[in-house]
């Protein structure tokens, strides 16, 4: 996963949700036909305060927002997920054929992508900046919880399937669920380890009785730690 952005404003403020490196607008640039996930913060449509139902024209957007002319407005033009947070969420449509835009309410986005760029072309408000650390929410609580479990356990194994890159709830679940099925597998392990070795004990250490009670606590109740 790797974010850009062209201000220091957005990149400052991921650095400190979740210390990660936010690259510049020139590094995107510098990729030939790349395509991002495009997130803008603006208050585009104040004073109206309100999503327009109508389509805006390139030549409209250009003249409300000159500093978008070039590189902004080609972005919006050029990929597929473009969304603009003004306060509320909306997706940016555009309709290359007649040149113009329509925006969609829609519900939060998600950062679950390899490339996103975050753009702002003026100060961020408390509300914008608080529509940021939502979208980062999710990978900030993933590398907390991956702090805390490496606190008790960093070996190789736990440590690579706690690493967590994306914005996204469904890549924790995923990877939990994995670290969930490797416990698993180990204990299934361990207990015919010590089942077996139970088996081709002398009695005199190991009674049939106890045999069996072990085997009904590893595989048929599944409570092995039954007195």
């Amino acid at each position: 996963m790797t974010y850009y952005s062209n201000s220091n404003q957005i990149r400052d403020l991921v650095e400190q949700i979740v210390d990660q490196k936010v690259h510049t607008l020139r590094d995107l640039n510098a990729i030939p036909d790349v395509r991002v996930d495009l997130y803008i913060f603006d208050n585009l449509f104040e004073p109206l305060g309100q999503i327009p139902d109508s389509l805006w024209s390139f030549e409209l957007l250009m003249r409300r927002r000159p500093d978008w002319g070039g590189t902004i407005l080609e972005m919006m033009k050029k990929n597929e997920h473009v969304f603009l947070f003004c306060g509320e969420w909306c997706r940016v449509m555009y309709r290359s054929g007649s040149g113009q835009f329509k925006f969609i309410h829609c519900r939060d986005p998600t950062l679950d992508t390899e490339r996103a760029c975050l753009i702002a072309t003026d100060n961020l408000t408390y509300m914008m900046s608080d529509a940021i650390r939502d979208l980062f929410e999710p990978l900030r609580f993933a590398r907390d919880l991956s702090r805390r479990v490496l606190e008790n356990d960093k070996s190789p194994k736990v440590e690579e399937i706690l690493t967590f890159n994306r914005c996204a709830h469904k890549e924790t679940c995923l990877k939990l669920e994995e670290l969930i099925y490797d416990i698993m597998r180990q204990r299934d392990l361990w207990k015919d380890r010590f089942f077996f070795a139970a088996l081709e004990a002398d009695e005199d250490d190991l009674c049939g009785e106890c045999r069996e009670s072990m085997r009904q606590a590893f595989y048929v109740k599944g409570n092995e730690e039954e007195p």
